[in-house]
This record gives structure tokens, C-alpha cells and sequence, in this order.
């Protein structure tokens, strides 16, 4: 806890600088909190496309327009795509559509998670595990054959980065007992629905933790890693945020 603050309060990262000049960018989750100041920042550093892909094309229509406001981009560089990572069939569309009409891509920032308090579903998975897991990594599959692509015909090393959450650091992972091959059915009982969102973000590292061990970063031509943005102010992050403090009272009170 008092590193977590520390982190929090006292250190600044440094502000994005470097050129993104010819390259092509997505960001999924883009029309608000920080998947929306990322494409700025994109932008500024002169990146050549930017696809802010999201679930309602009304709302990442509204951001493009904002975004070209404060940068004064050329409307031709921010393109809005739907996106809805609670849809397999929509994912797999996306990843379709990118591979076929992107020339490259450069930096896939897969920012788009959910948080919440409530128990639902989405293609037959509790609706966060769906969301922040298991879409996360089909659409880094699915991408991937277009990210090698540009690491060879650009001479460049691209990065698959996925916003992870230092909640993952408050859960007893319960259902890490669960039998042979039951793991998903077990995390979807809504008994341990409090714990739903750390353990998707822990599921994320666990497998992405595996995915190095299969392919060393020595080895393979794309940068596959997780960022971890902390509490950050944004209209989407508020309900994280609170969400993330009643975590960390949670664990508080059960450490004591």
C-alpha cells in the first residue's frame, strides 16, 4: 500500500516525446478516458494513421472531432472502427478488416477492459473475463500475422500492448483449484463476483507470462507486453478507480 501511493502521488512519468511519423496506430477503447489521450498523443507525435476502434461509432465519431480540434490533424488520419470485445464474431471481424486494409501497424494499444460490481455474461463467460482476458488475446492472435508482417517489409518492431491493472496484486486467485480443464467454468460461478475484475487482469498476466516463455522477445519480431496505467483522471476511470479503492480497502481489512 504505501509504495502503491507513493507511485501514485509523488512520482510524474515523463511526458510522451519521440516521432510516430509513418506509422499506423490502433487503440481500442478510444472515445474516452485513456485510450482517447493516447490517440492524442499519437497524433501530436505525427503518426501517420490512427484507428480509434470502439463499440459505439456515434461516440468515436464525437472523439475524433474533439481530437482533431486540439491537435489540428488532418481529418484524414484519425479513422473511427467498431469494435465490441464482448462479441467474438466482432472481434474477429475487426481483426479481419485491419489485416485486410492496413498496410501496417505499428503499435496495437489494446486499452478497451471493463470494471464492474455486477454479475453478467458474454459468450457464455462472466462478461469481464470475456472483455479483459479472453477477447484481449483472440484479437492479439488474430492481429498478429499483420504486426510480423510489418516487422519484416518495414524493418521495425511493433508492440501489442494491453492495459493491465495492479488490482490483479489483490485477489486469492480462489479459483486457482479449480479441476482439470474447468478453470473458465469456475471462474464464471458468481461466488467469488467480488474478486471477477482482479482475476481477469491476473488471467491476462498469467498468460502473457506464458506466451514468453513460448516465444522469447529475443526470438520473436513483435513486443507483446502489458502497461499498467495506475488511477489516472478520466470520466471512464472513475468508476475503476473507485472500484480499485474498495479493492484495496478489501484487502486491507483482510491482511489486518
Amino acid at each position: 500500500m504505501p509504495n502503491f501511493f507513493w507511485s501514485q502521488l509523488f512520482i510524474t512519468p515523463p511526458y510522451p516525446k519521440g516521432s510516430y511519423e509513418g506509422k499506423t496506430i490502433v487503440v481500442t477503447g478510444s472515445n474516452t478516458g485513456l485510450g482517447k489521450e493516447a490517440v492524442r498523443h499519437y497524433i501530436r507525435m505525427g503518426a501517420d494513421r490512427v484507428i480509434i476502434a470502439v463499440r459505439s461509432l456515434e461516440k468515436g465519431y464525437a472523439a475524433k472531432a474533439d481530437i482533431e480540434e486540439t491537435t489540428h490533424c488532418s481529418p484524414s488520419i484519425i479513422q473511427v472502427w467498431q469494435l465490441d470485445m464482448a462479441s467474438y464474431a466482432s472481434v474477429q471481424s475487426f481483426a479481419e478488416r485491419a489485416n485486410k486494409e492496413l498496410k501496417r501497424i505499428d503499435v496495437f494499444n489494446a486499452n478497451a477492459g471493463l470494471a464492474r460490481r455486477y454479475y453478467s455474461t458474454a459468450e457464455d463467460n462472466e462478461t469481464m473475463v470475456t472483455v479483459n482476458f479472453i477477447s484481449t488475446f483472440l484479437l492479439a492472435a488474430l492481429v498478429m500475422p499483420k504486426l510480423k508482417e510489418t516487422a519484416a517489409r518495414y524493418n521495425t518492431r511493433p508492440t501489442f500492448c494491453m492495459t493491465g491493472s495492479s488490482a490483479h496484486r489483490h485477489t486469492s486467485f480462489p479459483q486457482k483449484t479449480a479441476p482439470e480443464g474447468k478453470l473458465l467454468e469456475t471462474i464464471n460461478d458468481q461466488t467469488h463476483m467480488n474478486e471477477q475484475y482482479p482475476v481477469s487482469k491476473l488471467l491476462e498476466i498469467l498468460a502473457l507470462r506464458r506466451f514468453a516463455e513460448l516465444h522469447p522477445g529475443n526470438q520473436y519480431p513483435v513486443t507483446v507486453n502489458i502497461a499498467d496505467p495506475g488511477l489516472c483522471h478520466s470520466e471512464l476511470a472513475r468508476e475503476a478507480s473507485s472500484w480499485s479503492f474498495w479493492l484495496f480497502q478489501k484487502s486491507s481489512r483482510s491482511n489486518d
